[in-house]
């Protein structure tokens, strides 16, 4: 049962943090919350627009993330060494995969 909680925990906090960022996105360019990168914080405009998107595929995936995750605990049910790790090592490729596509979306919108 423990191993089911700790693979969840990566799923958890994308859903919590999509939630938040969706809820209260920042209204000010700051270097301490929200989606920072440098094009976001090269006006408002796009700060405002990158930050709603991150928000919202942040949640989605952490929702897809987590589903996805208890469909393999279950199958593998008899097989709880390593399986964790593997779970959470698959959180990192969709991490960059979000970043990429916010600012790929971000870079459309705005073209500089």
């Amino acid at each position: 049962m423990t191993n089911y909680i700790i693979a969840c925990i990566v799923p958890l906090i994308l859903i919590i943090a999509g939630f938040i960022q969706t809820k209260f996105p920042p209204k000010k360019i700051n270097n301490f919350y929200g989606y920072r990168t440098i094009f976001s914080k090269s006006s408002q405009e796009a700060w405002d627009y990158a930050n709603k998107i991150a928000g919202k595929i942040m949640l989605a995936s952490g929702i897809i993330l987590l589903v996805l995750y208890v469909i393999i605990l279950a199958a593998f049910v008899d097989d709880y060494e390593d399986l964790p790790i593997v779970l959470e090592v698959t959180a990192l490729p969709i991490t960059i995969i979000n970043m990429a596509i916010v600012e790929y979306l971000t870079r459309k919108k705005f073209k500089k």
